[in-house]
């Protein structure tokens, strides 16, 4: 019967179709509509995770998700245009054939962040799968992308935009002020970290894609094990 809320990597959807398979719920505070037929849901993102956000991929992007989430924050440098369509650069997949209007991508994403206080004020377990230490960021605000813009829609700027390979330390650090936002909603949360399995097929990093995800994984992986080993409430 305990809720259980999920994010993280694309590794992190398999869990929840286990958890609706068992005794446990899983929360979703963003279901499809209905009648929507499964393979459109999926297509735009419903049923994945307890809330339409798309893969999280980095601790610094779910960081970036809970400080929107609690301060209503909308970025600018986040509205993409892709063939006079919208999208949200922050979930850039959740929307395939875009928005009418900047306008409608501030509405949905308002609408969003406020599905996912709701997600955390009502969970009782989380499992955050960590994926990546790699991803690209606006230059200007620091905000950190899912995916390089460009690649499904906007447009990158070497300007703008760069890349990041977060360390030990970055990565701690943004895990470690996630939990602390949560835990000032919902101080009873529990949480179970994991670290998704899936090689990295492509690096900036400038590294063989194999030596890459060697350090990607191994930074992931010693940050969940120490986590867990100074927070009673967190698990690996």
């Amino acid at each position: 019967g305990m809720k259980v809320a999920t994010a993280g990597s694309c590794f992190a959807q398999n869990i929840g179709k286990y958890i609706r398979t068992s005794r446990l719920h899983l929360v979703d505070a963003e279901p499809a509509p209905r009648g929507m037929a499964p393979e459109t849901a999926r297509r735009f993102g419903f049923g994945l995770f307890s809330a339409r956000y798309g893969n999280v991929y980095t601790a610094r992007q779910l960081r970036q998700l809970f400080q929107d989430a609690w301060s209503g924050t909308v970025h600018d440098a986040a509205i993409w245009q892709r063939d006079g369509r919208f999208y949200d650069g922050l979930r850039p997949n959740t929307e395939p054939e875009g928005l009418g209007s900047a306008a409608e991508v501030t509405w949905h994403r308002i609408q969003h962040l406020r599905r996912v206080r709701e997600v955390f004020q009502e969970a009782d377990v989380f499992i955050f799968t960590l994926g990546l230490t790699e991803a690209w960021v606006d230059r200007a605000s620091g905000l950190v992308f899912p995916t390089a813009p460009g690649v499904v829609a906007g447009n990158f700027d070497p300007d703008l935009h760069e890349f990041a390979n977060f360390g030990m330390a970055d990565t701690f650090e943004d895990l470690a002020a996630a939990l602390e936002i949560l835990r000032a909603v919902n101080p009873a949360l529990k949480v179970i970290l994991t670290v998704s399995p899936v090689p990295l097929t492509a690096t900036a990093s400038g590294q063989h894609v194999l030596a890459a995800t060697t350090y990607s994984k191994s930074v992931l992986r010693a940050v969940a094990g120490e986590m867990a080993a100074l927070d009673e409430a967190v698990d690996y």
